[in-house]
């Protein structure tokens, strides 16, 4: 994970079991299987639902995404992500790790990970509810704490979920919310044990 800090294998691999038993947190959107046609997988994308989202010019909200590998019953965290359209943004991804995009937007090795792994997963995480799930009932807040909350909610849950379940692949946006965001959660020892 180069000089980025994160939490320890041990932990990172319970915070990840605990989120695929049975949580509402995280919903599949695809799974990528070794030989699998990209057809099929873009068939799962379509399928999926996702969280609906307020897009407009004053008010926007984002919506994240994590990345799993699995090897026999080894999983791991791999990567994650937020965006205005996860959708969009998957889809891409995908063409990237079957070789139908260049993938000169993304750092992450996706056609070496679909290589190496029996199977890649995405999966969309409820943003609220992660962050409820670390924080408890943050988001019940009004005025001006309800409008900070809004505004940076997806950049902290998408700097959480990769810290806590050590998503071998993420990095911040060196000058982003993400980076901000990723310096202030290691400031919150408590937040980081949960």
């Amino acid at each position: 994970m180069g000089k980025r800090e994160c939490a320890d294998a041990e932990s990172a691999a319970k915070h990840l079991n605990e989120l695929l038993s049975g949580t509402d947190i995280l919903k599949e959107i695809c799974t990528i299987r070794k030989g699998q046609h990209i057809a099929t997988v873009n068939k799962q994308i379509e399928a999926h639902t996702f969280k609906s989202v307020s897009d407009n010019n004053r008010l926007q909200t984002g919506q994240l995404w994590l990345l799993t590998g699995r090897n026999g019953d080894s999983i791991k965290a791999l990567n994650a992500g937020q965006s205005l359209d996860i959708r969009s943004e998957i889809e891409y991804d995908v063409g990237v790790m079957y070789g139908i995009i260049s993938g000169k937007k993304v750092k992450c090795p996706y056609r070496k990970l679909r290589e190496s792994y029996e199977e890649l997963t995405f999966y969309e995480v409820d943003t609220d509810c992660y962050l409820e799930r670390v924080f408890g009932s943050i988001g019940e807040c009004d005025g001006i704490v309800r409008i900070m909350y809004e505004m940076s909610r997806e950049y902290m849950a998408e700097v959480l979920i990769a810290y806590k379940t050590g998503a071998e692949y993420w990095d911040f946006n060196r000058s982003g919310m993400d980076k901000r965001s990723y310096y202030r959660i290691l400031d919150m020892p408590d937040i980081l044990k949960k």
